[in-house]
């Protein structure tokens, strides 16, 4: 299949590496700058009240304890298509075992942010906290497809199918072979 080809799935992998690397970079500068404004805005009478800062906090604790992985998973991605272009299967198990950790890494998120989900909530749902559970899990099982999808992807872009020599021969095959 043309995308498993090393030259096609490598070129696939350093882009989904490099991606993974800058969304991390961004939202861990973001982020940081984020909470500086914040932080400033907390001792202004007119600023912030508790409740915001306590969920922003966490949802702030959150990506900085999850996002820099997400980089340096990239930053590995990157690196293995580099070496999976040029036809080297160790940087293609590497990518592999890259991809199965990041499903590790997803469940961990998504059961961090199930309980952060509380502190961010109740300044937006105090009125409906039926809609606060709804959309919690909403967001939990969207999260959970959308980012579960991009190593899916990867790992079908890098099985490496067996070569051509060892395959079991179809039935036209053998037909051919036989001289039938």
């Amino acid at each position: 299949m043309f995308i498993r080809r090393n030259a096609t799935s490598g070129w696939i992998t350093v882009i989904v590496g490099v991606g993974a690397a800058v969304f991390g970079a961004v939202a861990l500068i973001f982020v940081g700058i984020h909470r500086e404004f914040l932080n400033t805005m907390a001792t202004h009478p007119n600023g912030p009240n508790d409740a915001f800062l306590i969920g922003a906090n966490a949802g702030y604790a959150h990506v900085f304890k999850f996002v820099p992985w997400m980089l340096l998973g990239g930053i590995i991605l990157a690196i293995a298509g580099y070496y999976v272009r040029l036809g080297s299967a160790f940087w293609r198990r590497v990518a592999q075992l890259v991809c199965v950790s990041s499903f590790v890494w997803l469940l961990a998120v998504l059961i961090d942010g199930y309980h952060i989900f509380p502190l961010i909530s109740p300044r937006f749902f105090q009125d409906q906290p039926s809609f606060a559970t709804a959309f919690k899990w909403i967001c939990i099982i969207g999260n959970g497809l959308i980012y579960s999808s991009f190593p899916l992807f990867l790992l079908f872009v890098l099985h490496c199918p067996r070569p051509r020599s060892e395959r079991r021969p179809t039935h036209s095959q053998e037909q051919l072979r036989d001289g039938a």
